[in-house]
């Protein structure tokens, strides 16, 4: 099972009433290569991101934040395989070889090289994004492994911007294993994500018959709350979403059309909202202490991610409405993610 891979510590109460819990994750990777893993390390630690750095204070007031630059060009010129996978950032089937890297191959079949044999299982973001996987597992298994259900009354879970829904297979298949019947609800707005989300839950899991997928814009809330229906779902994951978009309203500029968008608050208000008294709600952001944020975020240049301290998470949760005392709260030893786990009152 995914979350035999990691061992909860001591929670430590904080001073808003949340709970907070250290996780020791132990990535198969590390440990089957630890050579590569250090070597890795070292060369962006060492390397990449003094290098950046340097262009930064060279280029001084000019320098525009993930601007196109010598680091970054060498490094995906090491790899064709790490080019064509820049091409898929940030969808689904860019997260696909950092979720599962032992199966040595991209979203489109594309195998490894040996570059990305040394990045996708070594860099943090990958290890990160495993840990939040394994936490989100573990926290579902344990909330829900006495919870009654039967093929009339399943488990309802909604996976809300489930992109391949990779860490909710995962987590729902360990219950199916140990005998729940559950019904997942895969809404996104990308077809092709939904597309591979079927395609993953028919070949690698068996889980298909357990999905039903919804292309679904999830910000447009007074439809989402139509749609999936307030206090309905005993599950509700933002896994991979709640780190993309503001706290507050923002305005959407797109061609011609400009709106005001729902921000992280609004957003999980509503998500909370669909959630049964006795539901679980996960979400994960990372963090601003995340030790390679550089590489991620101007040399690899993935998008639109907003890292957040624990203190900015929880304010975000507060002002959703959401009492601290009901929020468990999770980082692993990578300090890449924050995982909150929100509990709904009966």
């Amino acid at each position: 099972m995914i979350s035999e891979n990691i061992n909860i510590g001591k929670s430590k109460r904080l001073k808003d009433g949340a709970v907070l819990y250290p996780v020791k994750f132990h990535d198969v990777h590390e440990h089957s290569d630890p050579d590569t893993r250090h070597s890795v390390t070292k060369e962006i630690h060492e390397e990449m991101i003094p290098a950046l750095e340097a262009h930064k204070k060279a280029r001084g007031d000019l320098y525009k934040h993930a601007e196109d630059n010598h680091v970054t060009q060498a490094l995906f010129a090491k790899s064709e395989v790490l080019e064509t996978w820049r091409q898929s950032m940030p969808t689904a089937e860019a997260l696909y070889p950092l979720q599962q890297p032992h199966r040595k191959k991209l979203a489109d079949g594309t195998v490894f090289d040996e570059v990305a044999e040394r990045y996708f299982p070594h860099a943090l973001d990958g290890v990160g994004i495993r840990s939040r996987a394994a936490i989100m597992s573990h926290v579902m298994y344990e909330h829900f492994k006495k919870h009654k259900t039967t093929k009339t009354h399943p488990l309802k879970w909604a996976s809300l911007a489930c992109g391949a829904a990779i860490p909710v297979f995962d987590a729902a298949s360990q219950l199916i294993n140990d005998g729940k019947h559950i019904s997942l609800l895969l809404a996104d707005i990308d077809p092709k994500a939904l597309v591979f989300a079927k395609k993953l839950a028919v070949e690698d899991y068996d889980i298909h018959q357990h999905i039903t997928l919804k292309k679904s814009n999830i910000l447009r809330l007074k439809r989402l709350r139509r749609r999936i229906g307030e206090n309905s779902q005993d599950a509700i994951d933002i896994l991979g979403f709640f780190e993309y978009i503001p706290a507050n309203r923002w305005r959407y500029r797109k061609y011609k059309v400009k709106m005001m968008m729902p921000g992280a608050i609004e957003f999980l208000e509503t998500a909370y909202s669909l959630l049964k008294p006795g539901g679980l709600l996960v979400l994960g952001n990372m963090r601003d202490t995340h030790p390679q944020l550089v590489f991620t975020t101007q040399i690899v240049r993935w998008p639109y991610i907003r890292p957040r301290s624990l203190e900015r998470v929880m304010d975000i949760i507060t002002q959703a409405g959401i009492q601290p005392e009901n929020v468990k709260l999770y980082q692993a030893g990578d300090n890449v993610y924050t995982v909150a786990a929100i509990t709904k009152p009966k």
